[in-house]
């Protein structure tokens, strides 16, 4: 039986995740792109499936998380709203309504980029929303930023990719931090404590599926 995971994939990730699905193949799984499943209706809503319908829940990067979601589960303590680009309500919506399911239902959970912030925000948590130094281009697909890694992480990558220009500020209750980024400190990889699987990395492991695949290796066992 093919088991299905959700997930909202924006279109210049589709080479990643075209060849995530590839892989994901081979363990009897198939990702399902949201964008690619629209209710054809005037409304033009996203779909949220029933739990029945799915057996994991896989959050990717992307748009920034608006002030409005933001606000609505956390607050954005102080930080200057303006520095939130090009927010996807609809996204938001949709992303949010599921992960609220998948937690209450104990689905195995993967958080990439803005899925580790869309979960610390979820949970209370807060968000940094503009740092210097995690969009240089060469760091784009080249693991060369190094992390300080805690004995027990889940993963334990030495050094990871990095693209993105917001990142967890006050960390939520309930989140425990695996991995940090050396120079600075911002948090790369935490995962949800008494929860069978959800693990949130700031970094992309969709990048290079050789270097990150015992990631996805646990998230597919996982299901």
């Amino acid at each position: 039986m093919i088991k299905k995971v959700y997930c909202w994939i924006r279109d210049k990730d589709k080479q990643y995740f075209e060849k995530l699905n590839q892989l994901a193949s081979t363990y009897s799984i198939r990702l399902l792109n949201i964008r690619e499943h629209r209710q054809e209706v005037a409304s033009e809503l996203y779909p949220i499936p029933s739990p029945k319908e799915y057996d994991g829940l896989l959050l990717t990067g992307g748009e920034d998380i608006s002030r409005e979601y933001q606000e609505q589960y956390s607050n954005i303590d102080g930080e200057d709203p303006s520095q939130i680009i090009s927010p996807n309500f609809q996204r938001d919506e949709w992303e949010f309504a599921l992960l609220e399911q998948a937690l209450n239902k104990g689905k195995p959970i993967l958080c990439i980029c803005r899925g580790i912030q869309l979960l610390n925000i979820f949970l209370g948590g807060s968000l940094s929303l503009n740092i210097p130094g995690h969009n240089d281009p060469m760091f784009h697909d080249q693991n060369l930023q190094e992390l300080t890694v805690e004995k027990n992480a889940t993963f334990q990558f030495q050094a990871v990719n990095s693209s993105h220009h917001q990142a967890i500020k006050r960390i939520a209750e309930g989140l425990s931090i695996e991995a940090r980024a050396k120079y600075d400190g911002i948090i790369e990889q935490v995962r949800l404590k008494s929860y069978p699987f959800c693990i949130g990395v700031q970094y992309h492991p969709e990048r290079d599926l050789v270097y990150y695949r015992p990631i996805f290796q646990a998230f597919f066992k996982a299901l």
